[in-house]
């Protein structure tokens, strides 16, 4: 079981900032005001850092299920999840309603494809998004002010 360190507590602006692990392999913030859970993983990715992670998401009383996903993956240099395991995250560990918004942000190829294999087995598939950068996902993510809010997506 993993111990989570609360970082901040910021009822002010509803952000709440959680570390989750011993080794640090990831760190989550909730905005209830924005309905956003904003993840940053480590340089190592594996299924116990996930589920680390949505386990600690799922004792939060912070987190609800509808919210978006803001995942960066710009500092993972390596990942050991295989298919059987992307599976598994998808069917039963995954603590998100597969009507949220998720935004994955990456540049590499093997992280592409992993969120690719996770888009394909979540449905709606039209509510994952992969991005070269933070800020275009989170102009995906943003609550559209036009029909720009599908622009910035990588197919």
């Amino acid at each position: 079981m993993r111990n989570l360190q609360l970082v901040v507590d910021n009822k002010q602006t509803n952000t709440r900032a959680v570390q989750a692990g011993e080794a640090r392999s990831s760190s989550y913030t909730i905005n209830r005001e924005k309905r956003l859970v904003a993840v940053c993983f480590g340089q190592k990715l594996t299924v116990e850092d996930i589920q680390g992670y949505a386990e600690a998401l799922r004792r939060d009383p912070a987190f609800d299920a509808k919210f978006s996903e803001l995942v960066d993956l710009t500092r993972v240099e390596e990942v050991t999840v295989d298919a059987g395991e992307a599976i598994e995250l998808a069917d039963r560990i995954d603590p998100f309603s597969p009507e949220s918004k998720r935004a994955f942000v990456t540049l590499r190829p093997a992280l592409f494809r992993a969120v690719r294999m996770h888009q394909i087995l979540r449905s709606p598939a039209e509510n994952i998004a992969i991005f070269e950068s933070v800020a275009e996902a989170e102009q995906w993510l943003a609550p559209p002010k036009s029909s720009q809010a599908s622009a910035g997506q990588v197919s």
